[in-house]
């Protein structure tokens, strides 16, 4: 008997069909690892942050989180996936 698996999701092939549409996400998941890696910057001196200087990182790491969450949404669309949801 075979089982049934259910699948989260499914991806679509119809938005990156054309080479245009697979440079397009080619480039938008760059975007993201950029995105990340200036993330990834912040988390990495919020050690050296003094406490004069924290208004300031926090609006720069929200920015950031901000940017990244553009670019996951913008990779899920090339890709054919639905909108991500909120944790909770």
């Amino acid at each position: 008997m075979r089982s049934r698996r259910s699948r989260p999701y499914r991806i679509s092939t119809r938005p990156s069909r054309t080479v245009s549409g697979l440079a397009a996400a080619t480039a938008d998941v760059h975007t993201l690892i950029g995105d990340t890696g200036a993330l990834e910057g912040d988390l990495q001196g919020l050690s050296t942050v003094s406490l004069l200087d924290i208004s300031a990182w926090t609006a720069t790491f929200q920015r950031d989180v901000a940017s990244v969450g553009t670019a996951v949404a913008l990779v899920r669309h090339d890709l054919g996936l639905p909108a991500p949801t909120p944790a909770g």
